[in-house]
């Protein structure tokens, strides 16, 4: 999970260090997202149709290595989508498939700091495709 904690003037958000979680319904629960543990284990698919992602405020985006919302993720939390931005670690560059956003517009780039060819996903959730496992930095806006 990343956690956003402040933002820079140049837009970056100032994040937490990262902690990485077994499986990802423990990584949303420490997001604050209200999942109980009859779903530990559980899919994004199971996990969303119990409707507890829509009782939370905190995850702003969860992307994934795999098409279709599968395989590992990470989640990245905060208070809005003000157009602020992160610069994925080396554990996530080139590697995102697939999103589940929660602001209206994320961008994924494939530079860092928001520079090169970029890919708007407006949709709830979305395979990449120019930029499937070739982001480097993504924007919530």
């Amino acid at each position: 999970m990343l956690r956003i904690v402040g933002q820079e003037r140049s837009g970056r958000y100032l994040t937490a260090a990262p902690v990485c979680y077994p499986t990802l319904s423990e990584s949303l629960a420490a997001a604050g997202v209200p999942v109980g543990r009859e779903l530990a284990g559980a899919s994004f698919d199971e996990i969303e149709r119990t409707g507890a992602l829509g009782r939370a405020a905190g995850p702003i985006g969860i992307h994934f290595d795999g098409a279709n919302r599968t395989g590992a993720s990470i989640v990245v939390t905060g208070t809005d989508c003000s157009g602020g931005y992160v610069n994925l670690s080396s554990d996530w560059t080139n590697r995102i498939s697939s999103t589940r956003n929660y602001c209206p517009t994320v961008v994924f780039y494939d530079g860092f700091d928001k520079n090169g060819a970029s890919e708007v996903t407006t949709t709830t959730s979305v395979n990449l495709g120019a930029l499937n496992n070739a982001a480097n930095s993504i924007a919530y806006a």
